[in-house]
């Protein structure tokens, strides 16, 4: 799994943490230490087997409150390291703290996080070769609850992009998550995957009512399996069947 990401420490002008730091610092372009320290391209995570011929599936993710885009490399390449090419999405919004390097979502600029989704996502579909039906978000804390706003939301007006969300993955979701989500008032699409045993019967009623509405909804099996295999095992049995 190759790794592109050109992001500096505006504190300190070195890279932040990947892992060991050797994959991110051999794929650095010439002189960009000494370049500005602000961001010029995505994160992501591509096989090293790329092919250009050959649609990947796009897997976003979007981190918790006071995270960033580098969560990307807690999930890639354990997810797969040759079946989907994986993209780090930012917050639109800086951390309460002011700390480098936390970002945070909020629930009431369902704009902003759709900019901020939307633009990276465009991007990356314009250089690589994504299958415009296999764009997922996988949510983590915070973050899946935005994933699962903007789905619906993305179905339920029109939007500016070019592009569907075929499916949301959700892990560690508040409790309260069911309280926030835009009311439905049409029949919905795409696939649903909760790695989290549901803790209440509102979040039952919840996933239920989605459900009823027309999407394909999966629930982790074993609070043991691993999340990142069954996200693997999720989007490529979508691909071997319709995705609606």
């Amino acid at each position: 799994m190759g790794h592109r990401d050109r992001e500096l420490d505006v504190t300190t002008g070195t890279p932040w943490a990947c892992g060991d730091g050797s994959a991110l610092l051999s794929s650095l372009p010439s002189g960009v230490l000494s370049a500005a320290a602000w961001r010029v391209g995505p994160t992501l995570a591509v096989p090293e087997t790329y092919c250009e011929t050959y649609q990947y599936p796009l897997i976003c993710v979007l981190h918790d409150h006071d995270r960033s885009e580098r969560d990307l490399w807690q999930w890639f390449p354990e997810i797969t390291d040759q079946n989907a090419i994986g993209l780090g999405i930012r917050a639109p919004f800086p951390a309460r703290s002011g700390i480098p390097g936390q970002y945070r979502w909020r629930g009431q600029r369902p704009d902003a996080s759709w900019g901020a989704i939307s633009s990276e996502i465009s991007e990356v579909t314009g250089e690589w070769n994504i299958h415009p039906d296999r764009i997922y978000l996988h949510g983590v804390g915070n973050g899946a609850v935005i994933a699962l706003q903007q789905l619906l939301l993305s179905q339920l007006g029109p939007t500016d992009a070019d592009f569907e969300i075929a499916g949301v993955s959700c892990y560690q979701l508040p409790g309260w998550w069911p309280r926030v989500l835009p009311p439905v008032s049409t029949e919905l699409r795409g696939r649903l995957l909760f790695l989290d045993e549901c803790r209440t019967p509102e979040e039952d009623a919840a996933i239920d009512a989605l459900k009823e509405a027309g999407c394909s909804v999966m629930r982790t099996s074993s609070p043991s399996a691993s999340p990142h295999q069954t996200i693997n095992h999720w989007i490529m049995a979508g691909i071997g069947s319709t995705i609606w």
